[in-house]
C-alpha cells in the first residue's frame, strides 16, 4: 500500500502554476448534486417576510436555514459559462459554486418543532425526518458532552462532490467551504435564538452512525451549537431505526487514495475536551525586527454591530465587477476590526479560535495608507509594514484565473497561518480544524465588507507562492491560506427574484432547455 507523508499531502491541496485549471463546465445547476432521501415524508418550513416573525421559534428555524444555505438572489453576470449565463446567489461563497456539505437538525426544542433528527433539503425548504425523540445521550457518546441549545446543527462533508473539479485541491475546499457555512450559520444563530457555540472535536465514527452517513462518503465536520439551553432529562432516550435511503448524484468517479488517507488520518475516535489540549502557543512573525519600527495606527471606528440581515442582501461574488477606485482608511479600519472578533469553540476554551492566525494586507488603493504588504496586528490596532511599493505586478500574477482582476481591487485581506499549529496536538485533524477557522474568517471579510458597502471576492485559486513572497514568509513555517479581495464594485445587472424565498418551483422553470 502506497505511503503518504503528512507535508506532501498537504503541499499538493493547493494550486499549482500550469497543474491546477478548474473548469467551470464541470459542476452542474445549484441544487443538482443536493442530497435527497427517497421519502415523502417533510416537514415543510414557511418562510417569514417580516422580522417580526422571528418571534415564533419555528418560522427563526426557518429563517436560519434559508439565510444560511438556501438561494437569496439570482443574477446575471458576463463571467459564468455563456451556457448558463444566470448566477444563483448563496448566502455564502463556495469554491467553484460546488457547496460540497449538508446540514442536519437535531431539534431539541418543541416549540421550534418535533423533537428528533432531521436533514433540511435546501431545494424544497422543508426538514426531512430521520430519527424522531430524544437522542441526548447518543450526541453525548459523540460529542463528549450533552447538547445543550434548542438546536444541534451538524455540517457534513460531502468528501468527493468536487473532486472532478479539483482533485486533491478539493480536499482542502472542502474544509474551507463548511468554515465559511460554519462561521455563516454561527452569526445566524446569534442573531435569531442569542447564542451559537461552534464545535469541532467528536467521535466521528459514534455521529455518522447517528445521523445515517457512510463515513468514507460523508461525514461530520463542524457542529453549532444554537439557542438558550433546553433540559431533556425528562425526556427517555429514543429507539433508533432505519433512517431513510438517500442519493448523493455526483459522487461517483475515481477517487484519490491520497485525499482517502487524509480523511481517514484526521478521524477521531473519542470526542476530545478543550481542557485536554495545551495551552496555544504563540506564532512567529516573519521579518519581526523590522516590521517592528514601521507601524501605521489605524482609526478606531467602533463600528456598529452587524447584523447579518441587513449585510446579507448586498453581499456576492464581486467578479468582473471591481472597480479602479480607493477605499477610505477608516472602512479598511471598520472591516479588519470586524474581522478579528473573538470566536470561542471546543478547540480552545480559554483562547479564541484565531490566536492561530495572523491577518495580512495587501494595500493597493486605500485613501492615507501607502502601497505595500502589511500584518495586522489586532492588539495595537495597526498596520505593520512588510514590504512598501507599488504591489501592481505582484497582484496581476496573484491569481489563477484572469477573474477577478486583483489589480483592480483596493485592498487583499490574507489570512496566513501555520500548517502545524494545530498538528501537533490533533495530527490531521488538526489540519481540517484549521482549513475551517481559516474559512470562517474568510466569511467575516466576505459579510463585513457587504455591511460597510464594498465587495468582497473570497479566494482560493490563487498562487500561494506569491503571496508570501509580499509578507517575507519565504523559509517561515507561516503561509496564506485565504485570501479576500475587497473593494468598490459596479452595481449588479440583473436581479430577477427578491430575497428570502424558495426557489425550488423556479429553478426546475429557469433550467427547461438547457
Amino acid at each position: 500500500m502506497e505511503t503518504f507523508r503528512p507535508a506532501e499531502l498537504i503541499a499538493s491541496f493547493y494550486f499549482e502554476r500550469g497543474v491546477s485549471n478548474p473548469d467551470r463546465k464541470v459542476l452542474g445547476p445549484v441544487f443538482e448534486g443536493a442530497k435527497r432521501y427517497r421519502t415523502k415524508s417533510r416537514l415543510w418550513l414557511d418562510l417569514p417576510n417580516r422580522p417580526s416573525d422571528d418571534t415564533v421559534p419555528s418560522q427563526r428555524l426557518s429563517r436560519l436555514l434559508a439565510a444560511g444555505l438556501g438561494v437569496v438572489r439570482i443574477e446575471s453576470h458576463a463571467w459564468p459559462v455563456a451556457s448558463r449565463p444566470l448566477w444563483f446567489a448563496r448566502p455564502v461563497p463556495s469554491g467553484g459554486g460546488a457547496y460540497p456539505y449538508e446540514v442536519y437538525v437535531y431539534v431539541r426544542d418543541a416549540s421550534v418543532a418535533p423533537i428528533g433528527i432531521y436533514h433540511y433539503d435546501v431545494g424544497d425548504h422543508a426538514l426531512v425526518p430521520l430519527r424522531i425523540g430524544s437522542f441526548d445521550e447518543a450526541f453525548a457518546a459523540a460529542l463528549g458532552s450533552r447538547p445543550h441549545g434548542a438546536l444541534l446543527l451538524c455540517v457534513s462533508g460531502l468528501l468527493w462532490k468536487n473532486h472532478p473539479k479539483y482533485r486533491a485541491f478539493g480536499y482542502r475546499l472542502v474544509g474551507l467551504d463548511i468554515g465559511v457555512v460554519t462561521g455563516h450559520l454561527h452569526a445566524l444563530g446569534q442573531r435569531l435564538f442569542g447564542s451559537a457555540t461552534p464545535g469541532f472535536l467528536f467521535d466521528d465514527a459514534k455521529l455518522a452512525a447517528l445521523l445515517g452517513l457512510e463515513i468514507d462518503v460523508e461525514s461530520v465536520y463542524s457542529t453549532v451549537d444554537v439557542g438558550a439551553s433546553i433540559d431533556l432529562s425528562s425526556h427517555r432516550n429514543a429507539a433508533w431505526e432505519d433512517v431513510p435511503a438517500s442519493s448523493s448524484p455526483g459522487l461517483d468517479g475515481p477517487r484519490s487514495e491520497a485525499v482517502k488517507h487524509m480523511h481517514r488520518s484526521s478521524l477521531m475516535k473519542a470526542p476530545v475536551v478543550a481542557s485536554e489540549l495545551p495551552p496555544a502557543r504563540a506564532l512567529p512573525h516573519a521579518n519581526s525586527a523590522t516590521i517592528a519600527h514601521h507601524r501605521l495606527p489605524l482609526p478606531r471606528a467602533y463600528p456598529r454591530a452587524l447584523d447579518v440581515f441587513d449585510a446579507l442582501p448586498e453581499r456576492g461574488v464581486a467578479g468582473t465587477r471591481f472597480l479602479e477606485r480607493a477605499i477610505q482608511v477608516e472602512t479598511l479600519a471598520a472591516l479588519l476590526q470586524r474581522v478579528i472578533e473573538p470566536l470561542t469553540s471546543d478547540c480552545r476554551s480559554d483562547a479564541p479560535v484565531f490566536r492561530g492566525v495572523h491577518i495580512g494586507v495587501i494595500v493597493n488603493r486605500v485613501h492615507g495608507v501607502k502601497s505595500g504588504s502589511y500584518f495586522y496586528d489586532a492588539d495595537a490596532h495597526a498596520l505593520a509594514l512588510v514590504r512598501a511599493g507599488d504591489v501592481t505586478s505582484e497582484l496581476a500574477r496573484l491569481g489563477t484565473q484572469p477573474v477577478p482582476d486583483l489589480t483592480r481591487t483596493a485592498a487583499c485581506i490574507a489570512i496566513i497561518a501555520e500548517t502545524s499549529f494545530h498538528e501537533a496536538v490533533l495530527g490531521l485533524r488538526g489540519y481540517r480544524i484549521q482549513q475551517m477557522e481559516v474559512g470562517i474568517i474568510g466569511q467575516r471579510v466576505d459579510l463585513g465588507a457587504a455591511a460597510l458597502g464594498i465587495g468582497s471576492h473570497v479566494l482560493c485559486g490563487y498562487f500561494g507562492a506569491t503571496c508570501d513572497e509580499l509578507f517575507g514568509l519565504a523559509g517561515s513555517p507561516l503561509s496564506t491560506r485565504l485570501i479576500v479581495p475587497v473593494g468598490h464594485v459596479r452595481p449588479r445587472t440583473l436581479e430577477l427574484c427578491a430575497a428570502w424565498r424558495p426557489f425550488a418551483p423556479f429553478l426546475e422553470e429557469s433550467h427547461e432547455g438547457d
